[in-house]
């Protein structure tokens, strides 16, 4: 998982870096699509996986 968190990170990354690079408003605005589509991958896969790795707490 940790892999795939990596390669999302980098990939929302990477298409920041060229929107930002993009001259063309169109292609800007496919590449912020993109990185806002990985970064979505990303916070979905993190709230999974804190689900899954909740610690017990002892109620007192």
């Amino acid at each position: 998982m940790t892999n795939d968190l990596s390669y999302y990170r980098r990939r929302a990354s990477e298409e920041r870096t060229a929107a930002l690079n993009a001259r063309d408003p169109r292609v800007r605005r496919v590449h912020v699509q993109l990185a806002e589509s990985y970064e979505e991958r990303v916070r979905g896969m993190a709230a999974h996986h804190e689900q899954l790795f909740v610690p017990m707490v002892e109620s007192v």
